[in-house]
């Protein structure tokens, strides 16, 4: 039930902002809240029991690297699927972050 008021309320709550800074980017939503709130909330999660504002966070985490790969590396993971077709895409996703580690 907690959970279920928590996604609730993070649903019908003003959007979320804060700018970043000399890092270059504007967040909106589930990325401007702090680590610490972000721990909070997933900290709760057991294990394969998953709620809402768990969901939340992961999709919006999802969104966000999906936006970075459009934009840094243009059309990678389609690129690497087309070259791997029978390979899982959680394949691709770990060899984009393999690339990106690499380049650091």
């Amino acid at each position: 039930m907690r959970s279920m008021i928590l996604g609730i309320l993070l649903l019908t709550a003003d959007v979320a902002h804060a700018e970043t800074g000399d890092k270059g980017y504007f967040t909106l939503g589930l990325g401007a809240p702090s680590c610490g709130q972000f721990i909070a909330v997933i900290g709760n999660a057991p294990p394969g029991k998953y709620d809402v504002a768990y969901g939340m966070y992961v999709s919006w985490l999802g969104g966000f690297v999906s936006g970075y790969n459009a934009t840094q590396y243009g059309l990678w993971m389609r690129n690497w699927c087309d070259k791997n077709p029978t390979k899982m895409v959680a394949d691709g996703a770990v060899a984009l972050i393999n690339e990106m580690n690499a380049e650091r």
